[in-house]
């Protein structure tokens, strides 16, 4: 059993310098092993556990209860914490519980601190087989990381070199006593599917089946860091701010183009779409006409073009047709839509506005008119938005100040002429300043 014990003190030693290891408790063999293993070692981080308590199974106050006996009995503080796993709409069984106890340890876990999970070598052979099932690429195949950031902490799974039968002996040998979910024998599941059904024909007719993949798994990692590399590179040459340049992307190989779409979706903190997205991003947004505003979508993200810049961005919510909100400018105005808050700090230059003037929030709806300061006469608000090089899907979004009925500032644009402070100074009857919008 020193083996196990040396493979996890060396994992240790790699980790970063957290405070603290929380240990995924489930009260199954594989999680109990993780966690006694690690109460015989000489840690610098205190040690503690948190047990997810789905309420799936008739069974599952029986598991809570035998989860804090074995804590006890180890001395290790044990969190357990009840939530709603039920299935929800468009989710597998598996993963609305999956999303249900991640988001339990991310509200649970101190920051700076690590999680440890017990997944092993068997865990990941069945990711892999599932991911190629359902078509992934490289950065789905090389399967679960050993250690990620997790939020503002750490997750860390040392076992995933580790074979189940190893940790089966470990458990005989040291007179564990672990929990049985029904469950994980239902095969109308697809993860149980594979380790009951798909998995034990291939270790028949390969007996070194899980150990192969498992090098299979590392040799991808390495080629996906290094296909990250390059499509590091290919955005730095592509990227403009937070946007795309359409012509350095075009000078790109289509695989490149792909990976690099990849890489910057991802930088958005977007979901990733799939293969037929990312080609119809390069057919659609990438070729379309110079003066053509294309879209593709997905489910929580979109792609547009507007002239050579690609933009990614979550959905755009629709804002109330003819949106008018009055504003006293002595507090914030928090914007539909999520577009943000607006103030009003007093300032010796900016707008010029009556103290008793009524103020309103308003947005673009066509037709509408201003004289920019500085500017001579009147002009379409929708030409000067072409002159400022706003995208279009934008150019409804930019909250209008109207004063007594007035375009009088289109914010973090322009002012109208008419509601600038006068060289002469302000009267007493006025209040001057600059609206800003925080996001």
């Amino acid at each position: 059993m020193m083996s196990l014990l040396t493979h996890l003190q060396q994992q240790i030693e790699t980790l970063p310098q957290h405070q603290s290891i929380c240990v995924g408790y489930s009260g199954g063999l594989d999680s109990h092993v993780l966690l006694h293993a690690l109460c015989q070692l000489k840690l610098k981080q205190t040690l503690s556990a948190i047990h997810i308590n789905h309420g799936l199974s008739p069974n599952a106050a029986q598991w809570e209860a035998h989860v804090r006996q074995v804590c006890q009995e180890l001395k290790i503080p044990i969190q357990v914490i009840s939530v709603d796993a039920t299935r929800k709409a468009k989710q597998s069984p598996e993963e609305s519980a999956r999303k249900a106890r991640y988001m339990a340890f991310e509200r649970a876990l101190p920051q700076q601190s690590i999680l440890a999970l017990a997944h092993h070598q068997h865990d990941q052979a069945e990711t892999f087989l599932l991911q190629c099932c359902r078509g992934s690429g490289i950065d789905g195949l090389v399967g679960m990381p050993v250690i990620k950031p997790f939020h503002q902490s750490c997750l860390w799974r040392p076992l995933l070199e580790i074979s189940r039968k190893l940790l089966e002996q470990y458990a005989r040998s040291n007179h564990l006593n672990w929990i049985d979910d029904e469950s994980n024998f239902d095969t109308a599941f697809d993860r149980n599917y594979m380790r009951h059904q798909v998995i034990p024909k291939l270790q028949k007719r390969w007996p070194a089946f899980i150990e192969t993949l498992s090098r299979t798994t590392i040799n991808l990692a390495e080629a996906q860091s290094l296909l990250t590399e390059l499509a590091i590179a290919d955005y730095d040459a592509c990227r403009n701010d937070q946007q795309l340049n359409r012509q350095a992307l075009l000078k790109l190989s289509e695989a490149r183009q792909r990976q690099c779409l990849r890489y910057w979706i991802r930088q958005q903190e977007l979901p990733l779409p799939n293969r037929d997205r990312l080609c119809q991003i390069q057919t659609d947004v990438c070729q379309s006409r110079y003066d053509a505003t294309p879209l593709v979508s997905w489910p929580g993200a979109e792609v547009r073009r507007y002239q050579e810049q690609l933009y990614a961005m979550p959905p755009l919510a629709l804002i109330p047709q003819d949106y008018q909100a009055r504003w006293d400018l002595n507090e914030e105005f928090i914007l539909p839509v999520h577009l943000g808050v607006l103030a009003f700090h007093p300032a010796s230059n900016g707008l010029h506005i009556p103290k008793d003037a009524r103020i309103e929030i308003r947005f673009r709806t066509g037709g509408e008119r201003i004289q920019p300061q500085g500017r001579q006469g009147h002009q379409r608000l929708k030409h000067l938005m072409q002159t400022w090089r706003i995208p279009p899907w934008q150019r409804n979004r930019i909250p209008l100040i109207y004063i007594n009925d007035t375009l009088a500032c289109v914010v973090g644009y322009t002012i109208a002429e008419e509601f600038k402070v006068p060289e002469t100074g302000t009267l007493s009857h006025y209040r001057t300043g600059v609206i800003e919008i925080a996001h």
